[in-house]
């Protein structure tokens, strides 16, 4: 049985050589090699460290599994904001505690996630702002495409609308509204709107708006039309 290799102690794992490819490092790029060669020959992986217990494998390969899941995707080799941002998400779903960290419970629920569902699967091709959950949800097909996690309402006095609507404008920049500067917004009812912002907490901290982080709304943007349905509960 192969041993583990580790500088920690005095075991070191022996290898099986007999490869087609040999993959040394499990960061994105060395992940990505390996899925590419599957099926074409032999691919043999190894790493320094077990993926998931450094920074540079521990933030590829949750993150690609994160994009399977329909999270919205950002490949980084560091830990970043936007991978942060990620993991704000999947913890939303899964009912975790909200910290943003690729700890013992986010791997185990990682191994057997919640495959989150629309509440309304037969609207055709649409949003939904889970207000409770903090996330957004691109619907295609009566199943969830893409999750992004948003932040709504949280200030004293202010409040996201719920219902039905539809993006009415968008502006490709920023705009100055009732309920502040927004990038990119995609207005769906007043001057409510779906729009970018560098701070999405996990939790309610806006004038109204949905923000989510500014690497979703780039997509965003582009990829839902004018008459798109938003759907807020």
């Amino acid at each position: 049985m192969p041993i583990r290799a580790t500088k920690r102690g005095d075991q070191r794992t022996r290898l099986d050589l007999d490869a087609d490819v040999l993959v040394c490092g499990a960061s994105f790029a060395g992940l990505t090699v390996a899925r590419e060669l599957a099926g074409r020959g032999r691919v043999l992986m190894i790493d320094r460290y077990e993926v998931g217990e450094r920074q540079t494998s521990a933030c590829a390969a949750p993150t690609e599994w994160l994009e399977h899941l329909g999270l919205a995707p950002s490949i980084q080799q560091t830990f970043d904001y936007d991978v942060q941002e990620s993991v704000f998400a999947f913890e939303k779903v899964q009912g975790l505690d909200r910290t943003g960290v690729v700890d013992a419970a986010f791997w185990s629920k990682l191994a057997d996630p919640i495959v989150p569902k629309p509440r309304y699967a037969s609207a055709g091709d649409h949003i939904e702002v889970d207000k409770t959950r903090q996330v957004l949800f691109i619907v295609r097909g009566g199943a969830v495409r893409l999750i992004s996690p948003v932040s709504t309402a949280g200030i004293p006095g202010y409040f996201t609308p719920v219902g039905t609507f539809a993006i009415f404008r968008k502006v490709d920049g920023y705009d100055t509204s009732p309920l502040g500067i927004l990038y990119k917004p995609m207005y769906f009812t007043g001057g409510y709107a779906i729009h970018g912002n560098p701070s999405v907490p996990p939790y309610p901290a806006s004038h109204g708006c949905v923000r989510v982080p500014n690497f979703v709304i780039e997509r965003l943007f582009t990829s839902e039309p004018y008459g798109e349905t938003v759907i807020v509960y």
